[in-house]
């Protein structure tokens, strides 16, 4: 089990917001997928849109019209301009998106860091001066969360076996072999533990 210890002054957001002039959500309307933020810039979103089980495969094909990459059978990236939202969120560099989710076509769910009570007024305060509607579903301490043993084994040795450098460094799969374990598991250690190592060093008061 992991274990959790509160930050002294961060603060975890979760929030709905109301925007209708997302490009893919609009044009994904009816199809059941899931659609996340990647990367949120001024003047464009990166998208991952996975579709769910259910969800027939031809109805991607209104992707057409946008810049995609095909990760596998059931899911893309898909780039477009910035909606309102997204727009927004680029340029508020006291907010740290951990987590977005697309409500239907009009709603976009929301779940932030912001380092204290003031820069969470301040939130709010942007939202209200860009004119978007919103509510606050939940703010809660943000919890500085400890690497599992797995995690910190995973980092220590792609750490000391140079997977990091830049120039001339181990492959994933060559690490898992080191490690005995599958190029898929190795990824899922690495990007749990340093997702977690980056946002505590990013947030932790």
């Amino acid at each position: 089990m992991e274990s959790i210890m509160p930050s002294k002054s961060a603060l975890e957001v979760v929030a709905e917001i109301e925007r209708e002039d997302c490009h893919v959500t609009n044009a994904l309307v009816g199809v059941n997928c899931s659609i996340m933020r990647l990367i949120m810039r001024p003047d464009f979103t990166l998208h991952r849109v996975k579709a769910t089980a259910d969800c027939d495969p031809i109805e991607f094909a209104r992707l057409q019209g946008f810049k995609l990459r095909r990760v596998n059978s059931g899911t893309y990236w898909v780039e477009s301009s910035s909606c309102s939202v997204c727009e927004l969120f680029s340029k508020m560099s006291f907010v740290k998106p951990i987590g977005t989710n697309s409500i239907g076509r009009s709603r976009l769910q929301v779940r932030v860091i912001v380092a204290s009570k003031a820069d969470f007024r301040l939130f709010k305060n942007e939202l209200e001066r860009a004119h978007l509607r919103y509510t606050i579903i939940s703010v809660t301490p943000y919890l500085h969360q400890e690497l599992t043993k797995k995690e910190e084994e995973a980092l220590e040795e792609a750490l000391r076996r140079g997977y990091f450098e830049i120039d001339g460094r181990l492959s994933l799969t060559d690490l898992s072999r080191v490690m005995g374990i599958t190029p898929a598991s190795l990824s899922e250690l690495l990007r749990r533990g340093l997702k977690k190592t980056v946002t505590n060093y990013l947030y932790q008061a």
